[in-house]
């Protein structure tokens, strides 16, 4: 689905005609159509800085191309601009969990620290190019710091259902780069990362590899090609497996006719840790024991809300669960039709906290 965002940008194209569109064989060979903008320190490369703020704590366990140091910023002179790179996802039917990107902006270049953008994903093409856009997400980077500042914002984009059918995937960013001069993209120019990067000024209906573009006047003939990642990462939904028969054992319980697998782990601050051993109670309810059989650690239930009304939270799965401990305790519920994950967790020398998920399995009938 496209944003408000995109389907703005594609009317700005149609008004600036067709040419643009589709720009002439020799236009392209004379002069690159794309003039990279890029934005650095005077003794940069050597000099480099560490991403201002936080990444969440969910990139930094995701895909991870960057080494978190920024060099620099990179733009081009186009009025819709998007610059994107190939994500290797190690799987298909993957749902994009978070999206990451690290901004930074230049105040002689105009006054705004705010930006709209769209977060971009297009299909990887049977050149491998970007190919199809898969979908666009309308975002916002409020208070984008002054380099050498820069800032990384995070996105949860769970919600958004975005599942990437193919193992690779081209996923940047969108804006309207001349009305908003003064933002750049953070780039690492001295990691490791070697990802295919490319750049449209045409809403993706032509794209150029960033590497091979010649650098802007002034600028070191490697300038863009030294370019290791764009400074955007991304994290995958884990909370997804192939579905499966659900069979009880000393560790696992199988609730609400043998469809929802519950299993636990527990470590204490002593360091000694294992896993639950399981007990069910009724085909909805059941209860683990850590060190004594005898001695009941947590109980908990899946709940069949399928049947009531969605405006109390129906039309769903419910979990409850409640402890008599206060130990590190993982909880994994999975349903084993749809494959869908659930985790819940009690930090360590902490009394367990009650569990009432009524959000926790959309996954009807």
């Amino acid at each position: 689905m496209l944003g408000t965002t995109r389907l703005a940008k594609l009317a700005l194209v149609c008004l600036l005609g067709f040419a643009l569109l589709v720009p002439s064989v020799a236009a392209a060979a004379d002069e690159n159509p794309l003039k990279p903008r890029r934005y650095h320190p005077a003794d940069w490369p050597p000099f480099s800085v560490l991403a201002g703020g936080t990444a969440g704590a969910q990139c930094q366990d995701g895909i991870v191309y960057d080494n978190g140091s920024v060099e620099g910023g990179l733009a081009f002179e186009a009025d819709t601009l998007d610059m994107v790179m190939r994500f290797d996802l190690g799987q298909t039917g993957a749902k994009i969990a978070d999206v990451c990107l690290c901004w930074t902006r230049d105040t002689t270049q105009g006054p705004n620290d705010d930006l709209p953008f769209e977060i971009v994903f297009y299909e990887v093409g049977p050149t491998g190019e970007p190919g199809e856009l898969i979908t666009t997400v309308p975002v916002d980077a409020n208070n984008v710091p002054v380099f050498m500042g820069s800032q990384f914002y995070s996105y949860d984009l769970t919600d958004e259902d975005i599942v990437i059918a193919d193992d690779q995937v081209y996923v940047g960013v969108g804006w309207f780069a001349n009305a908003n001069p003064e933002f750049f993209l953070c780039t690492d120019d001295n990691g490791t990362g070697n990802q295919p990067l490319f750049v449209s000024g045409d809403l993706g209906v032509t794209w150029e590899s960033i590497r091979d573009i010649p650098p802007a006047e002034g600028e070191p003939a490697d300038s863009l090609s030294r370019i290791d990642a764009l400074m955007v990462r991304t994290t995958l939904d884990d909370s997804r497996v192939e579905p499966f028969d659900c069979v009880e054992d000393d560790t696992t319980l199988c609730l609400v006719d043998d469809r929802f697998q519950v299993k636990v782990d527990w470590a204490t601050s002593q360091g000694t840790s294992g896993v639950g051993m399981a007990e069910e109670l009724t085909p909805d309810t059941g209860y683990f024991w850590f060190f004594e059989e005898d001695n009941v650690e947590m109980v908990i239930k899946v709940l069949d809300a399928c049947p009531l009304p969605e405006n109390i939270n129906g039309d769903r799965f419910w979990v409850f669960a409640g402890g008599l401990t206060n130990v590190e305790v993982n909880i994994e519920v999975i349903d084993s039709e749809t494959g869908v994950v659930k985790n819940y967790s009690n930090p360590i020398n902490t009394p367990f906290q009650p569990l009432q998920d009524t959000n926790a399995f959309a996954t009807c009938p």
